[in-house]
């Protein structure tokens, strides 16, 4: 992930947002001895995972001529119940598997059965790097679409040091605070660096160099294959979102032969020269333009009279020259703004709580906030601040060259004038880490399993060129699927095309036709109870407003078919038509409209009309 810094407006309040969701570099390690020895152990481990790739079909349970292989067929692996009707165990796996029967560690899993009629096991990822799996398998196999909860086994690997795997916990809370207030000038970077020395200082005395140096995607790969194996090993489907994608592909590249389906949501580069900051910059700078625009359009936004970005930074001014507005603090603030780029409908919540805070309560500002700062189980220390990511970061040895603290200055510089609203950003400096890793090789997929890669377009996240190149480099294996919908990541958040060309793959394997694109989702602007449809909001400048829907309507009928509750309603793109029977009081009404854009993207109306 890219742990960009912003600055200006927002005083690093997209921080959390994006260190979330990208692959940050590392850089090469320093001079003392123990960094030479884990330089030495992590080349080693490099030229294992070339000769790795360069032939994937080799098993994990193969021999060689002078090493005891590692058959994790034999190891044990027993679930209980761990709540809610999920199930969890902890699972060995070697610390080095050049090592096999040498130190192991111990991995955790999640892991909630299929439902229904069986196909297989989903395995997945939520990103990070950073997370665990296990919020991701709790949500899904609660909430998620029936067709994927009733045919699989959901399955969640928490990766080393994340979750419940050996969780890397370097930081307090005050320090991970501290780092979030931070805005960019040559005091504030000086503190940066040194808060960066100490949570390295702070890992390496806390953490064998051997753990921190095995904490690779490769190594979340090869742990991957071993539940795979261990749970039986029947061909697995895995879904991956941001840089579960990394993973996803690596494993791919690795273990052609072991895979049903997958789905890579919101790729993002295994090639660190693919993914520039600057232009990465201008992506999110045009997100947060559009939900300025989007929050002047939309009629019902709190903030509109001064602009969502000018009360951002009114708020953020305040908290630099009084420290707090209430219990909001620059962390919460921070984190709660962070929120915005990559999911933009969080604008409904964030706009009336920036409307409070600027007349002096902060409380639903800070609220959201604090939902939004993930932390590792049993500890509480920030995850995304904790050094979990910083450690997976460098222990894979991404971006090699640009990533020294030689270099934090320049890229917070060329950021801030790509990004004036999001303000300067720069990369993990992991030339002051313990440990740092030699890269990942390049991914090729030669496997005939069919894998679906789709992209956002208006992904500021994680560019849509991210997944076109991704998809291009896994080779005629992989389908890209484009959305023109807006934010990061899309599958398994609301019915329509693309949660129909993910069920096509998974429950057919099915892939769509090359080219193949979904329009933006199309709303009405509506909101309704969850058991019979009856009306209980309408947007402003809506096409439900402008068709006449209103409040207390209970919907009996769309487009031709009965409604019973909400799931019965069709969904659509953006400018497919709907036409409504409701039942207003007794009286029947007919009412037609045209799909629009939500209010978050009222943005389109502009573009629309310049166009």
């Amino acid at each position: 992930m890219i742990a960009l810094t912003p600055t200006l407006r927002l005083s690093r309040a997209v921080l959390l947002a994006l260190a979330m969701a990208l692959i940050a570099g590392a850089c090469a390690g320093d001079s003392s001895d123990a960094d030479d020895a884990a330089a030495a152990a992590a080349d080693s481990a490099a030229t294992t995972v070339e000769e790795e790739l360069a032939a994937p079909d080799t098993s994990l349970a193969e021999a060689s001529d002078d090493v005891e292989p590692y058959d994790p067929t034999t190891a044990s692996l027993e679930f209980e119940g761990c709540g809610d009707g999920f199930e969890c165990a902890m699972f060995d796996v070697p610390l080095d598997y050049d090592e096999p029967t040498g130190e192991t560690v111990q991995i955790h899993i999640t892991r909630q059965e299929a439902s229904g009629e069986r196909i297989g096991t989903l395995f997945l990822n939520p990103g990070g790097p950073g997370f665990g799996a296990e919020d991701m398998v709790r949500g899904l196999g609660q909430f998620g679409p029936p067709p994927v909860v009733e045919a699989f086994d959901l399955i969640g690997i928490d990766p080393r040091g994340t979750g419940r795997s050996g969780p890397i916990d370097c930081n307090t809370d005050d320090a991970a605070d501290e780092l979030r207030k931070l805005s960019f000038d040559d005091a504030d970077l000086d503190e940066y660096i040194e808060d960066f020395r100490d949570l390295a200082a702070t890992c390496e005395e806390r953490y064998d160099l051997g753990y921190l140096a095995s904490l690779t995607t490769v190594n979340a790969a090869r742990d991957m294959e071993s539940v795979r194996l261990a749970l039986g090993g029947e061909p697995l489907n895995f879904y991956g979102a941001s840089y579960g994608t990394a993973i996803g592909s690596v494993f791919a590249t690795m273990y052609p032969d072991s895979i049903r389906t997958m789905v890579l949501d919101a790729a993002v580069p295994t090639d660190p020269a693919d993914g520039t900051f600057e232009s990465r910059a201008a992506e999110v700078e045009l997100a947060l333009t559009r939900l300025d625009t989007s929050c002047d359009l939309w009629l019902d936004c709190p903030v509109a009279d001064v602009g969502l970005l000018e009360a951002i930074d009114e708020i953020a001014e305040t908290l630099e020259t009084e420290g707090s507005i209430g219990n909001l603090d620059h962390a919460r603030f921070n984190a709660a703004i962070g929120a915005l780029v990559p999911a933009p409908d969080w604008l409904f919540d964030v706009a009336p709580a920036l409307a409070e805070a600027l007349d002096g309560s902060g409380s639903a500002l800070a609220q959201i906030g604090v939902g939004q700062l993930t932390r590792i189980p049993d500890s509480e220390a920030l995850a995304t601040n904790s050094g979990s990511t910083q450690a997976i970061v460098c222990a894979d040895g991404w971006n090699l060259e640009n990533s020294t603290v030689d270099e934090l200055a320049g890229q917070a510089e060329r950021t801030a004038a790509a990004a004036p609203n999001a303000g300067g950003a720069w990369e993990t400096p992991c030339d002051l880490w313990p440990v740092t890793g030699a890269g990942i090789p390049a991914v090729s997929y030669r496997g005939d399993a069919p894998i679906l890669v789709i992209g956002n377009e208006g992904d500021a996240i994680t560019p849509l060129r991210w997944s076109e190149d991704l998809a291009a480099e896994l080779g005629p294996g992989a389908t890209l699927l484009v959305s023109e919908a807006t934010g990061h990541t899309i599958a398994f958040q609301r019915p329509g095309c693309v949660d129909d060309h993910v069920f096509a793959l998974l429950l057919d394997e099915v892939l769509p036709e090359e080219g193949s694109r979904c329009g933006a989702p199309g709303l009405v602007g509506i909101g309704h109870t969850d058991g019979p449809v009856v009306v209980t909001r309408v947007t402003s400048g809506s096409p439900a407003e402008a068709a006449g829907v209103q409040i207390d309507d209970r919907i009996i009928e769309a487009n031709g078919s009965p409604v019973e509750f909400w799931y019965d309603m069709p969904q659509g793109s953006l400018g497919d038509p709907l036409d409504l029977v409701v039942d207003r009081g007794g009286e029947i009404v007919e009412l037609s409209m045209v799909r629009g854009p939500t209010f978050h993207e009222f943005w389109r109306l502009a573009d629309d009309a310049a166009g």
